[in-house]
């Protein structure tokens, strides 16, 4: 009986034992779950850097494609810029019809900003639909403000006869998130100017030499800075004003 006894507590004693080898403790248990919390935390903070500089790239590349492509297409307007030479053109009198393509860059306030506003005439017609007309057409750059507060870059373009310019809802939008467009007009001897008029008499009645365009688009965070500067293929030089 004694015997028996001795090995029921021999054997009790070598199961705790066992099981103390084997097992782990509450502490130990604890410490794993607090490893494996600090590598999770650690994996997926650098989870979202990651995605959050693949989105920032993403946005750039976005805004660079963007701006090139709405620089490409002022440039290519402007390149095939249409200008009425003398004889043609007239200095405006009392009885004169305006110039149809007549330069015209303004100053124009867009919400609490302000903006260049471009009103040209170019052989680059672009129709909406598809179309097999052609011709001279004026082109205008505005800026315009959206519902939501967004500054959107649009091209509106009109072929010949040309009625009172109003800015349109279906005028096709080259740029969104647009911070800041400016032209810079350059005359002959390169001297700048913020604006134009080619029907002015301050100017002699003549067109820019060139013209400078700065676009900057993004929002408060980042932005990107477009620049480029466009020789005109064709101007008019200075025009003696009519006589009374």
């Amino acid at each position: 009986m004694r015997d028996k006894q001795s090995y029921d507590i021999q054997l009790a004693w070598m199961r705790a034992v066992s099981a103390d080898q084997s097992g782990f403790t509450v502490a130990e248990i604890l410490i794993a779950i607090f490893i494996f919390a600090v590598i999770v935390t650690t994996v997926f903070g650098s989870y979202r850097a990651t995605s959050e500089q693949v989105e920032i790239v993403s946005r750039n590349r976005h805004l660079v494609e963007m701006g090139r492509n709405c620089l490409d297409r002022i440039t290519s307007d402007l390149i095939a810029l249409r200008v009425a030479q003398s004889p043609e053109y007239n200095p405006p009198g009392f009885d004169s019809r305006p110039d149809p393509y007549r330069i015209l860059g303004t100053l124009d306030s867009v919400g609490d900003q302000t903006y260049t506003r471009l009103r040209f005439t170019s052989f680059e017609h672009l129709p909406i639909r598809p179309s097999r007309s052609f011709g001279v057409a004026r082109i205008v750059f505005y800026v315009r403000l959206d519902e939501s507060g967004q500054h959107h870059l649009c091209r509106a373009d009109q072929l010949y006869p040309y009625e009172p310019f109003e800015e349109s809802a279906v005028d096709p939008v080259l740029c969104t998130h647009v911070r800041s467009f400016a032209m810079t007009f350059y005359d002959a001897s390169g001297q700048p100017s913020e604006t134009w008029d080619s029907e002015s008499e301050s100017i002699d009645f003549s067109t820019p030499a060139a013209v400078g365009i700065r676009l900057e688009l993004g929002n408060e965070q980042e932005t990107q800075v477009f620049n480029t500067r466009v020789a005109l293929n064709v101007r008019r030089s200075a025009v003696e004003a009519r006589g009374p």
